[in-house]
C-alpha cells in the first residue's frame, strides 16, 4: 500500500499523532444519520412514534442536535423503512460541520454551489424552512438527479436544483445570505468510507492537489461575489491537503498577491463533544494567512469520524463594491415567479377535501409543488449561456397517468392535510407496505372505495398512495425504485442497495 504511506508520511508532522492516523485511516468508518425533521414542511415526522423516544440502536452525537451514530449490528428492519419514509437521514459525521457551523436561520436565501449529493442541501433546506429557499447547483445534470432523489423522500419543497458552472454562476453580485462551497477535492478524508483512495497514488500526490487548488479558488472567489454584505460563506472540503484548504482561502484573500474580494474569516465557535484543530500557519515552505487559524479541522482519529476543514468566511460592507463587477448579469424576473395558488375546488383537491388554508402552504410553479420561499426576488436567469436544467420543489402529477393522479413525493407532503381519500394502516404494516404486499387497511375515508387511488397514512403521517381492491384489501402503490435504492432489496438485506 505504497500510497497510503505516502498518505501518512505527507501529513505525520500535522495530524497529532502519526500512530493513531495511522491506525484510524483504515478502519470501518461508523454510520451516522439525523432524524429528518419534517414538520415545517409537510406537518408531520413521516412515520414517527409519539415524543422523543429514540430507538436502541441510535447513539446521539453530543455535539449536534438530532444525529445519532447507528448500530448496525442491532438496527432492525424499521431502520431501513423509516429511511426511505424519510424519517432518517444518512450522512457521514464529519460533513454534518460544514452546515453546523454555516448557522443558517429560517428564511435564508442559500447557494449551494457544488450541490451533489444532496446530504448538506437536505440540512440547508430543513433550517432554513418553508419562507427560505436553497438553490443547489451542480455542473452534473446526473448527479443533481441525485440530489432529486433525496428531496422527494424527505418531502423538501423549497430547494430549486440547477445546472450550472459555480464558478461563473447566473445570478447578480450579493444575491444571497450564505453560500456553501463545498468544494470538489482530492477527497482524502473520505479514506474510511472509500479504502480505495488509499491504493491511488495520484489522488494523494502533491500535483493533483495543485492542480485542485485553482478551481477551488475560483469557486470560493465568486461565491464572495454572490452573498450579500453581512452574509457568510463555508468553505469546506473532506480533504487533509493544506493546498487545497488554507491554501485556497489564503488566496482569496489576497495572501499570494492576489486581488482581495472583501471577505474576513469568521472567528470559531466552540463545539462541545467535538475535537476541533486549527487551521494550519504554513505548509512545506508557503505561509498562509494569519487569520486562517480560525478555520477549523476535524481528523478521523480525534472523533473516530472522516477527515474534514471548514473555514466561515463573512463579507465585509465595503466588499459590495468591486467584487465581481457583473451585476445585473441575472434577470430580476428570474425563472422562479411567484406562482399559481392551488384551488381547493379542483382536482384532485376538491376529492381529498383539502382546504384553501392548507393549500396556501404551497404554490405551483410548471406543474411543480413550491414552497413560498420559493417564491421570491429570484435572480436566476434562464437565458444565461451557462443555466440549464432548472427545476423547483417536487413534481406535482404522475405523468403517466390522465387522472390527476398526484406523485408518490407529492401525495406525501399533501395527504396529512387530507379529509377524504385517504386509508389507514397501523405501525406494523409498514414495511409489508414498503414492499408492495396487500393489506388490510385499519381506517378508510368514506370516498376511499370510489377513486381510482387513495392516499396512505400511518399515524396521520402520509406514506405514498395505494389503490383500494373489490375485496376491501389495499394494493400498496410504493414505488419499487425510492430515493435513489432499491426498495424490495434494501428491505430484505436490511442495508442501502443503490439502484
Amino acid at each position: 500500500m505504497a500510497a497510503y504511506s505516502l498518505l501518512v508520511d505527507t501529513y505525520r508532522d500535522i495530524c497529532g499523532g502519526a500512530a493513531a492516523f495511522s491506525a484510524a485511516c483504515v478502519r470501518a468508518l461508523p454510520m451516522t444519520a439525523w432524524r429528518a425533521d419534517v414538520a415545517s414542511h409537510s406537518g408531520t415526522d413521516p412515520g414517527a412514534d409519539s415524543g422523543p423516544h429514540v430507538p436502541g440502536y441510535a447513539v446521539p452525537i453530543p455535539w449536534r442536535t438530532g444525529a445519532y451514530r447507528i448500530s448496525t449490528d442491532s438496527a432492525p428492519v424499521d431502520f431501513m423503512a423509516h429511511y426511505l419514509l424519510g424519517r432518517w437521514h444518512i450522512q457521514e459525521e464529519a460533513a454534518l460541520l460544514a452546515v453546523h457551523l454555516l448557522a443558517p436561520s429560517p428564511g435564508d436565501h442559500v447557494l449551494d454551489m457544488c450541490a451533489a449529493p444532496g446530504n448538506k442541501t437536505a440540512e440547508l433546506a430543513l433550517a432554513v424552512g418553508p419562507e427560505g429557499a436553497v438553490i443547489a447547483a451542480d455542473r452534473s445534470r446526473a448527479r443533481l438527479g441525485v440530489v432529486q432523489t433525496t428531496m422527494n423522500r424527505l418531502g423538501l419543497t423549497n430547494v430549486t436544483r440547477l445546472v450550472a458552472d459555480g464558478g461563473d454562476f447566473p445570478a447578480p453580485d450579493n444575491t444571497f445570505d450564505l453560500v456553501l462551497v463545498d468544494a470538489p477535492c482530492s477527497a482524502e478524508g473520505t479514506c474510511r468510507r472509500h479504502p480505495d483512495i488509499l491504493h491511488d497514488a495520484e489522488r494523494l500526490g502533491r500535483a493533483n492537489h495543485s492542480t485542485l487548488r485553482g478551481a477551488q479558488v475560483r469557486l470560493l472567489r465568486e461565491a464572495a461575489r454572490l452573498v450579500r454584505p453581512g452574509g457568510r460563506i463555508a468553505y469546506a472540503t473532506c480533504t487533509f491537503s493544506p493546498e487545497e484548504n488554507e491554501g485556497v482561502v489564503s488566496d482569496v484573500l489576497g495572501a499570494r498577491g492576489g486581488r482581495p474580494v472583501g471577505l474576513r474569516v469568521a472567528l470559531p465557535r466552540d463545539i462541545a463533544g467535538l475535537v476541533l484543530r486549527p487551521g494550519l500557519p504554513s505548509w512545506q515552505g508557503e505561509r498562509f494567512h494569519a487569520d486562517v487559524r480560525h478555520a477549523r479541522r476535524l481528523w478521523p482519529h480525534d472523533n473516530d469520524t472522516g477527515g474534514f476543514f471548514v473555514c466561515i468566511l463573512e463579507k465585509e460592507d465595503a466588499g459590495s463594491q468591486g467584487t465581481g463587477g457583473r451585476a445585473g448579469r441575472g434577470s430580476a424576473g428570474g425563472s422562479i415567479r411567484a406562482g399559481s395558488a392551488l384551488d381547493a375546488n379542483a382536482l384532485p383537491w376538491s376529492i381529498l377535501g383539502l382546504d384553501s388554508a392548507d393549500l396556501a402552504r404551497w404554490r405551483m410553479v410548471r406543474g411543480r409543488l413550491v414552497s413560498p420561499g420559493l417564491a421570491w426576488r429570484a435572480t436566476l436567469d434562464p437565458a444565461a449561456a451557462h443555466t440549464t436544467g432548472v427545476s423547483s420543489g417536487l413534481r406535482l402529477f404522475n405523468p403517466k397517468t390522465s387522472d390527476s393522479r398526484l406523485t408518490t413525493e407529492a401525495a406525501r407532503v399533501v395527504g396529512p392535510f387530507a379529509q377524504n381519500g385517504t386509508v389507514e394502516i397501523a405501525p406494523d404494516q409498514l414495511v409489508d407496505y414498503l414492499l408492495g404486499r396487500e393489506i388490510e387497511p385499519r381506517g378508510v375515508s368514506p370516498a376511499a372505495p370510489h377513486i381510482p387511488v387513495v392516499i396512505v397514512r400511518c399515524q396521520g403521517a402520509a406514506l405514498g398512495l395505494g389503490r383500494m381492491q373489490a375485496d376491501g384489501l389495499l394494493e400498496s402503490l410504493f414505488p419499487r425504485t425510492w430515493g435513489g435504492v432499491d426498495v424490495q432489496r434494501s428491505l430484505n438485506r436490511n442495508d442501502i442497495t443503490p439502484v
